[in-house]
């Protein structure tokens, strides 16, 4: 049975932070509500605020959800409903009379505004209509005087959204409120973006990998959540100093914000991020295992494969091709011996020697040692958290017997699951870490610099494709009369033909820590320059 009460609910709501400071804020809403409660007598049971910026145009508020919940709990009891402005309760036509209707007709409340009084008479219901279509038509004006004024802004150079990781907002005495780089986060990920432009990471995959392990991103978080993070990072025009936002029709320009990346590397990762990762097609063959891997160094056209047959059905002649019809290299048929065994030369010729391959073993051997002991800390700081968590959840266990209300018991259970859920995801992220032998993996890497031509030789074609693009940053160029020009190398390769460039010898490695000053300047040097 439901009774009248004098029981009072008190609702209030802002739609931007900068109104919780200044006169519209909450703490001003409420007190003016209660005021009108202790002219009117009511008691003030609840006050449900939205603890942040909620659109008067959606019905779904966290705490306008909380106020219908807790009319729910209550059915027995009878309400009424005080906020400060028409515009507080809802500033959409629709969402007003559907909010009306949940809380007169479904849950028997009776609305009290400061400015304005309820009346059910056809004219009191049509001069609420056109109050709340005001209050839509005074939103929407709102926000196309936002857009309008945020498009422009972009259109200047300057970003308007939510900064990109690695940014933050700082005021500027010439700019007003600029993009500048939180460091070290900035060159962290300027890197990353680097390494997968240049084939140090030859995938998205592999990034994730490296966001991980740097603690950037979270290996139990969802796949798909940090798989989306780095499609942003890779293709925000941002890192490179350009401000770009299709939705709005504002083409790419430049920012006034520094960049940690530079216009070329953008347009690598860019180009490789829409081109999709090369693996072999049906037309391809091992008969022609370079095709679409080698360009022509007179027009920069990828070779194709084919093959002239001989008057005898059992021969045919296959052959490397620029298809390009307006390509001046002659002949533009190579036979196909020929640029695999120059291909193969090239290989063997990049292999790293022992010092670059010593070099690189200790800074594996340093790496893994980092690794483990990053990992070690990471698993004492697990286990250590894990404790806490017992002991939390043990605490709020004995607080439920003695909870007084069903939310309160309801919010101590909630609290639990959370704990729970948190030492799942430890336990999980320490269970299963198998330990590779680590002399087998470095064996093999190290084998692949040095002979990256063995390799090549008895890989089938999809491993030939792998290894291509594990070796050059982009395709090497080749026509008969110069054969293959200086190729664009990933990292390890490079170091030995960076050493080799300079004009002293280079000095024997002993061991495993290096003793040639050069080799290390040159693998620092690389590092830093990309």
């Amino acid at each position: 049975m439901i009774n009248d009460t004098n029981k009072a609910l008190i609702y209030c709501r802002v739609s931007s932070p900068r109104q919780i400071k200044e006169g519209h804020g909450l703490e001003n809403q409420e007190h003016r509500c209660r005021q009108y409660a202790v002219e009117k007598k009511l008691k003030v049971v609840e006050v449900f605020s939205e603890d942040e910026s909620a659109s008067g145009g959606l019905f779904d508020r966290p705490a306008m959800k909380e106020l219908l919940n807790f009319l729910d709990r209550n059915q027995s009891e009878r309400y009424f409903v005080i906020f400060d402005d028409l515009k507080r309760f809802a500033r959409d036509v629709e969402v007003h009379f559907r909010l009306k209707t949940e809380l007169v007709k479904l849950r028997a409340v009776k609305l009290r505004c400061l400015n304005f009084n309820f009346d059910d008479s056809p004219e009191g219901r049509f001069v609420e209509t056109m109050f709340a279509a005001c209050a839509q038509l005074e939103r929407e004006q709102n926000k196309r005087q936002v857009i309008q004024k945020q498009k422009a802004r972009l259109e200047n150079g300057y970003w308007t959204f939510y900064p990109p990781a690695g940014y933050e907002y700082k005021k500027s005495r010439v700019h007003g409120k600029l993009l500048y780089q939180v460091h070290p986060l900035a060159e962290t990920l300027g890197k990353v973006i680097e390494d997968f432009a240049t084939n140090r990471l030859i995938g998205k995959v592999d990034v994730v990998r490296r966001l991980v392990e740097l603690g950037i991103l979270k290996e139990s978080a969802p796949e798909t959540t940090n798989f989306n993070f780095v499609r942003r990072l890779l293709s925000n025009p941002i890192y490179a100093g350009f401000i770009e936002y299709k939705p709005w029709q504002v083409p790419i320009r430049k920012g006034h914000h520094k960049a940690v990346i530079t216009e070329e590397v953008h347009r690598l990762a860019l180009n490789k991020m829409e081109k999709p990762e090369r693996m072999p097609r049906n037309t391809d063959s091992l008969e022609w295992p370079l095709r679409r891997l080698v360009d022509c160094s007179i027009c920069g056209k990828q070779y194709t494969g084919s093959a002239n047959r001989s008057k005898n059905p059992d021969k045919h002649y296959p052959h490397y091709t620029c298809n390009n019809k307006y390509c001046t290299a002659s002949p533009k048929n190579i036979t196909k011996e020929i640029v695999e065994e120059k291909f193969l030369k090239l290989l063997k010729s990049i292999g790293a020697d022992k010092p670059v391959l010593d070099l690189a073993r200790a800074m594996i051997l340093q790496m893994w040692k980092e690794k483990e002991k990053n990992f070690n800390t990471k698993k004492s700081n697990g286990l250590k958290r894990i404790g806490q968590i017992d002991v939390e959840i043990e605490s709020f266990l004995s607080r439920i017997p003695k909870a007084k209300s069903e939310s309160l018991v309801a919010l101590y259970e909630s609290k639990i699951d959370k704990l729970e859920n948190e030492k799942k995801e430890i336990e999980k992220s320490l269970k299963n870490k198998k330990e590779p032998n680590l002399n087998e993996a470095i064996d093999l890497v190290l084998n692949f610099l040095g002979t990256p031509a063995e390799f090549w030789k008895y890989a089938d074609l999809e491993r030939k494709i792998l290894i291509h693009s594990l070796i050059f940053i982009k395709n090497p160029e080749f026509s008969l009369e110069t054969g293959f020009g200086t190729p664009n190398l990933s990292l390890p390769f490079y170091i030995k033909h960076y050493v080799m460039d300079q004009d002293d010898t280079l000095v024997e490695v002993e061991g495993v820590a290096p003793s040639s000053k050069r080799l290390k300047t040159a693998y620092c040097s690389k590092l830093s320059s990309g």
